[in-house]
């Protein structure tokens, strides 16, 4: 699919202006295993040479393991959420095809330190530094339903703590950081227009962030 869309996009000259990449929302907190996971992400990486996304969390994984000191170790395989571990995580979110681009919901940092620590055990492990691509926060979702407290990062708030947190020492990640992404609901036709000149036909052209609080 994502193959004969990006065919799609060139021939119709879209290329400068549009790519079509994949994605997979991995919420370990919802009980899936790693074993049910990893066939997906190995058929859409022999399936393709487009880019995806792991665009999940990291739940519970340890904020402080492994150190940062020494520059090389031999890091212990910290268990996360349910079924998943350290290695789990890293194996999902970084593949031939595969980037990270973590969640950044909490504001008090949780998030970028378990993907740093991620990050790090996956270069001790398996020798590869892992390239991180962005962020993704839930800030103009949590407008529209509230019920965030504790997890509703601005969208470049988010992307900073992130980019901060991974400046790491040896270079052993990468942060790229292309994307500062956010979500926003669109139920049943209805949409909240965040953006001037939105081009949804239900918002005025004067319709930002103000209408939120309508």
């Amino acid at each position: 699919m994502i193959d004969d869309l990006n065919d799609w996009i060139v021939v119709h000259h879209f290329e400068d202006h549009v790519y079509a990449v994949g994605a997979i929302d991995i919420e370990t907190q919802w009980d899936p295993t790693p074993q049910q996971i990893q066939p997906w992400i190995n058929a859409y990486d022999a399936a393709t040479n487009h880019r995806a996304y792991y665009f999940g969390n990291a739940l519970d994984c340890p904020r402080d393991l492994p150190p940062t000191q020494p520059q090389s170790q031999s890091p212990v395989n910290r268990l996360c959420r349910g079924s998943w571990y350290q290695d789990d995580v890293a194996e999902a979110s970084v593949n031939h095809h595969m980037f990270p681009l973590p969640r950044k919901y909490h504001t008090d940092g949780r998030d970028s330190d378990t993907w740093y620590r991620i990050g790090l055990y996956n270069y001790f492990d398996a020798g590869s530094i892992v390239d991180f691509h962005g962020s993704l926060t839930q800030y103009f979702a949590c407008l529209q339903k509230g019920g965030c407290d504790g997890a509703n990062l601005y969208p470049t708030t988010g992307n900073n703590q992130l980019y901060d947190e991974l400046n790491d020492p040896y270079g052993r990640v990468t942060r790229s950081m292309y994307f500062a992404t956010d979500m926003i609901w669109y139920e049943n036709g209805s949409y909240q227009c965040l953006y001037p000149e939105d081009p949804y036909p239900e918002c005025t052209p004067n319709c930002m962030y103000e209408c939120l609080d309508e």
